[in-house]
Order: C-alpha cells, then structure tokens, then sequence
C-alpha cells in the first residue's frame, strides 16, 4: 500500500514536471518572459525572446519600401531615429533603430549633471580674449545642435503614438504554423482607432523569439498621420 501510494506521488511529479517544462516552450511563455522582461527592464531576457538586429533589419527594410514611402509611412522611421537618419547608410540606420530599442528596455542610468557655469574670467581676473570668447560661443551653438538633431527616444514616440502600457488591451491569439507563430498585440487609444501590433516569433531551440514585426508596413501607412 504505502509503495503504490509513493509510486503515485511520483508519477503525478513526473506529470506536472513534464507538463510545467511544455509550458516554458510555447509561445505563451516566451511572450509572458518578454514582457516581463520589459517591466523589470532586463536586457539579458529581453534579447533571449527578442532577435533586436532581425527585428531593426526588417523594419527598416519595411519602412523604406517603395510603397511606404510612397504613402508617407517612411516618416515614421525618422520620427524614431530623428534627423540622425539623413545621410547615412542602411547598415547605420539598422544599428541605430537596435540602440534605440535596447535603449528602451535597459533602465537608464542616473548621470550627473554639471553645475558650475563657463568661467567669464580667465584666471588671475584677466578677461578673456576674443579667441577664447568666441570658441565658448562656438562650443554653445554646437552643443545646441547636437540636442536639436538628437533622436527622440523610442519611448516618446510610442507614447505619441498611443502604443503604451496604460493603452494594452491584451494579445489576440496565438497562430502557430510549424516553426513560426503569429501573435498580435492590442493597443486602444483613447479617441483613436484600435492598433494591433502583430509579432512574428520563430521557435529557438527550446523557446520562441520574436523576429520582425509582421505588419510594420501596413503600420506605417495608417500612423503616417498620428
């Protein structure tokens, strides 16, 4: 009696252990450790669910299509990366739209902020010459550039968009095909048409890993506006 009694308890740990370890290879898991991952802003996890270079690779080559930009839908690339994206090359804009997305996920440091202001004086109370005066000048118009060209972070134009947490409506259902599954991802803004952000996961060993965003260019076309 107490052998049956232990050979079952085994039986039903084997079944939950082996039910629990199916449970972490499904698509549902990885989505449920992607988001968390993003919550808790850890990059580690983040780029285990996430390929960031295929996702930036196909987005770009999404958002510069012919009939993108055609519909005005390839503003929404330089809405993301800014002025930055002017003149340079698709291997650059890729590695910037990656930075701007684990920009997004990664915690951002707290860095100091410099308070003491230019010195007017040259030491000794002798007073600046005009070379000295117009390179302080020159530095501040820099300076003031480099912030106007500085790209908008990925967080500010998801928020303009209406693509935030406070507007997450949940996931549509999982459609899983052989290696690849489809998911959508709901977004109710308010006073706004519904958007569903659909992502293509590939199955990576032992999980699912999201791959491109799958309607980016349709995306793009209905956002041009926003």
């Amino acid at each position: 009696m107490i052998l049956r009694i232990m050979l079952s308890v085994i039986v039903v740990c084997l079944l939950a252990g082996g039910g629990y370890w199916y449970w972490t290879t499904t698509p549902q898991y990885s989505m449920k450790e992607l988001s968390q991952s993003v919550k808790t802003h850890d990059p580690a996890t983040f780029h285990q669910y996430v390929d960031v270079p295929s996702v930036a690779n196909h987005a770009v080559d999404d958002l510069l299509s012919d009939q993108v930009r055609e519909s005005g839908g390839s503003g929404l690339l330089e809405r993301f990366l800014g002025n930055a994206i002017i003149g340079v090359f698709k291997p650059e804009i890729v590695q910037l739209l990656s930075n701007s997305i684990n920009n997004y996920v990664a915690k951002p440091a707290a860095t100091a902020v410099p308070t003491t202001p230019p010195p007017q004086d040259a030491p000794g109370g002798a007073e600046l010459s005009l070379t000295q005066q117009l390179k302080q000048t020159l530095g501040r118009v820099i300076k003031r550039v480099g912030q106007a060209l500085k790209p908008p972070s990925l967080k500010d134009v998801l928020t303009e968009l209406g693509i935030t947490k406070e507007n997450y409506r949940g996931l549509t259902s999982f459609e899983t095909k052989d290696e690849l599954c489809h998911v959508g991802l709901r977004f109710q803004p308010p006073d706004k048409a519904e958007i569903v952000v659909e992502l293509e996961l590939q199955k990576v060993e032992n999980h699912w890993q999201v791959k491109r965003i799958s309607n980016l260019d349709n995306l793009a076309k209905s956002l041009a506006g926003i």
